[in-house]
């Protein structure tokens, strides 16, 4: 992909938090469902947050359920491993999607 003129062909861990983060906002906003012309509050994220119950953002992230901000989140002990193989990011172990979590 090109940005500003530049070519970048690889991903990072901070590249993924940063589009992880985006899905998941997008996906409160849709949550919350603010009217079209409103200006869209803090209120509205976190409402639309507080309603992930074992969300999985389309499999980006590993089944994600928040509060409404009066009580601590669940603590999330699920994980995806990858490895960065020249410019491609593999699922480990093998290709199988599977979740790697803590006891």
């Amino acid at each position: 992909w090109v940005i500003g003129g530049a070519n970048y062909n690889r991903v990072g861990e901070t590249a993924c938090t940063v589009w992880g983060g985006a899905v998941a906002f997008r996906k409160a906003i849709e949550n919350a469902a603010p009217p079209a012309a409103a200006t869209v509050t803090n209120e509205d994220v976190i409402k639309g947050l507080s309603m992930f119950r074992s969300e999985t953002l389309g499999g980006v992230a590993p089944n994600v359920t928040l509060s409404d901000g009066t009580k601590p989140n669940p603590r999330q002990q699920c994980v995806w491993l990858y490895q960065r193989k020249g410019t491609a990011l593999v699922l480990l172990p093998g290709d199988t999607g599977a979740l790697t979590c803590m006891p």
